[in-house]
């Protein structure tokens, strides 16, 4: 049986007459879980696409070219690759967030 108890302790005035409503299905398990299974998508998505990025630039600082602008673009590269690779780590962590906290 599920219980909601999503007024537990919110509402101090009622006393406990809020506390759970046998039988009701509580909105806060399917947020929970509608926003989990969104959270992963955006997760995949986001890490794919970085993941390209990051080939990318890659494949850019292998090409033949020396000159200042070259100079400038390797920089460029390293730092945005850099980034790219801090914001999947970031992305990640969001994901294990919604996995570990909160309701089930």
């Amino acid at each position: 049986m599920n219980t909601c108890t999503i007024f537990n302790g919110a509402f101090p005035i009622w006393g406990n007459a809020m506390a759970s409503i046998t039988g009701a299905d509580c909105p806060c398990r399917t947020a929970v879980g509608s926003s989990r299974e969104r959270i992963g998508s955006l997760q995949r998505l986001t890490s794919n696409a970085l993941e390209q990025s990051r080939t990318a630039m890659a494949a850019a600082k292998n090409l033949d070219w020396t000159g200042n602008a070259a100079t400038l673009c390797a920089r460029t590269l390293d730092r945005d690759t850099r980034l790219a690779t801090s914001i999947d780590d970031r992305v990640r962590q969001t994901g294990q967030l919604a996995w570990s906290g909160g309701s089930s």
